[in-house]
């Protein structure tokens, strides 16, 4: 049984986003720095998911449950908007910044217009990724009995009708 670590949900939310800031942190940093964004992706995610997110060492930075791609892909992608929301909520990253007359800049209210338009394409993807992931779930046949009829015996409907 393969358990699933923190670094694995980690290394796939790094692979979707590219932050100059994250990238200059050593391990021990970048996991301190990741790790309130996986506490957010599981209180959005752990309600629906297959396995119980809640179950883990925090010491050993690991999942008790053994997570499948989906759940980690979900992970991740729910990681994307709380990450974007540390710059949206930063009054540096909006404030007008002087570079020298050979570079293009922008104004302070077309850079927050950018992000924000983003935070919501990322807040859509988070909403589509944990869809696919409830859909993926669903069996036709073992929830809906198939495609056919479903068994009179095993199915108990309302008689009052």
């Amino acid at each position: 049984m393969k358990i699933t670590t923190y670094q694995d949900v980690y290394t796939r939310f790094l692979s979707k986003i590219e932050d100059e800031y994250l990238a200059s942190l050593d391990d021990e940093e970048l996991n301190t720095a990741l790790y309130p964004l996986l506490l957010g992706a599981i209180n959005g995610f752990s309600r629906i998911s297959e396995h119980n997110l809640r179950k883990r060492d925090e010491r050993s930075r690991v999942f008790y449950e053994t997570l499948s791609e989906d759940e980690i892909e979900v992970l991740a992608v729910l990681m994307k908007p709380i990450w974007l929301e540390r710059y949206l909520n930063s009054s540096r990253k909006i404030e007008q910044q002087y570079f020298d007359a050979g570079i293009k800049t922008y104004s302070p209210n077309e850079n927050l217009r950018n992000l924000t338009a983003m935070y919501q394409q990322y807040l859509v993807d988070a909403r589509k990724a944990k869809t696919e992931y409830t859909y993926k779930r669903v069996s036709i046949v073992g929830n809906f009995h198939g495609v056919g009829e479903a068994p009179e015996k095993e199915t108990v409907y309302n008689e009052n009708r």
